[in-house]
């Protein structure tokens, strides 16, 4: 077969030699077998090991696996003083984390965080997730014989700041987070005598209203409420009157440069003071009315055929200013002695001529120089006329014929 050639154990056959080899190649397989030997097993000088090796095989295989020279590695570890171990061991100085620190509940445990303690391991302060009510707790502690002073609590999108030993939660700079009870407080101390600036409500475009509720003191009653609704861009003000059906009782709106005032629970909206404002449908009932200043403005309704202003002495209709659709006439109309029936005096405008008549017969013959006098007067002065000139002719005829 002949000699087999290799450096290391696992480049010899175990085979080799063979039964039938010359036994005069004995010596070279003896000379291989040695240098493969010392091959693989240098040591220091690189001609064997020159001390035994007590190392066991399980020795030897306790270094699987290690990537580099073991007494570097051990010297290259941290001090016993710098390892913070698993249980029962305090760390001082600064914990630096690179990426995330995950905590898993023991089992039973439903309360887990971190917390920060003096030496006799008193908390002042503590991280905590509460699994009993799914909420996040950062407590704080002002000193070390109470409870824990302020409690900010995370959960469902909101914070919650409470305060677990009494203390008042009222906040002392402007930077300061501040609870419902702190707001409501100030809101209130706001709407007092005397207090300046001004009540900002944010609008939400992704509601329709945005405002202000004053409610009564057990929170079930709105009392008085100032709402912007953005569907119609309008703000109303209103007012309960009796806080005990829920209605409103006095709305008032403010819309596209109107000012309306209405009731909900059916109370009448008649001013009973002059400086009570009011709604179009009590400025139309009392439209032309004694004592009414200024002009009045009617606006004509199609399907009637009179639009107009009536002047009332009492209960009686005491003179008429109306307009007439059907014949495109304007008439003036009064009663001379303020009884009810038909008018005395009529005054007709229309198509540049004016028309003086009287409905109940009365003489239209006119008493003062200022007078306005009708055709029918303007005749019978003239009539009068021509029969003092006929009276004359005949008379003047009987002159001549003596």
């Amino acid at each position: 077969m002949g000699i087999e050639a290799g450096q290391y154990l696992a480049d010899l056959d175990k085979e080799w030699p063979l039964q039938d080899d010359e036994r005069s190649e004995g010596d070279d397989h003896l000379r291989l077998i040695k240098a493969v030997v010392k091959q693989t097993f240098p040591g220091a000088a690189g001609e064997g090991y020159s001390v035994p090796i007590k190392a066991t095989e399980l020795d030897l295989n306790n270094l699987t696996g290690t990537l580099g020279n073991v007494q570097e590695q051990i010297d290259s570890k941290p001090s016993d003083d710098d390892v913070v171990h698993i249980s029962g061991d305090t760390m001082s100085g600064e914990l630096i984390v690179q990426e995330n620190i995950y905590t898993q509940f023991p089992t039973g445990a439903n309360v887990l965080g971190f917390g920060i303690t003096n030496a006799a391991k008193i908390e002042y302060g503590a991280i905590v997730y509460d699994k009993n009510d799914s909420k996040i707790h950062i407590k704080q502690r002002d000193d070390l014989t109470s409870g824990f002073a302020t409690n900010v609590t995370l959960y469902a999108g909101k914070i919650s700041v409470t305060s677990e030993t009494g203390y008042n939660t009222t906040c002392s700079i402007d930077s300061d987070l501040a609870n419902k009870y702190y707001v409501d407080l100030k809101f209130a101390e706001s709407l007092t005598a005397g207090s300046e600036g001004a009540l900002i409500v944010p609008y939400d475009p992704g509601r329709q209203y945005a405002g202000l509720d004053i409610v009564s003191t057990d929170y079930t009653k709105n009392l008085v409420r100032f709402v912007y609704n953005s569907s119609d861009q309008s703000a109303t003000i209103s007012q309960t009157g009796t806080a005990s059906d829920g209605l409103f009782d006095t709305i008032i709106t403010s819309k596209y440069g109107h000012v309306s005032v209405t009731s909900t629970s059916g109370l009448s909206t008649n001013p009973t003071s002059s400086d009570h404002l009011t709604n179009k449908e009590y400025v139309d009932s009392v439209s032309g009315k004694a004592g009414a200043d200024g002009r009045i403005v009617v606006e004509h309704w199609y399907g009637d055929d009179y639009s107009g202003v009536i002047i009332e002495d009492g209960s009686v209709d005491a003179a008429f200013f109306a307009w007439q659709k059907s014949t495109k006439k304007l008439a003036i109309i009064q009663r001379g002695n303020g009884q009810q029936g038909s008018p005395d005096t009529i005054a007709t405008f229309s198509d540049g001529v004016i028309n003086v008549t009287s409905a109940n017969g009365q003489s239209t013959a006119p008493s003062d120089t200022n007078d306005l006098a009708n055709k029918q007067y303007v005749d019978s002065q003239i009539q009068v006329l021509l029969n003092t000139v006929s009276s004359l002719k005949s008379r003047l005829a009987a002159l001549e014929g003596a």
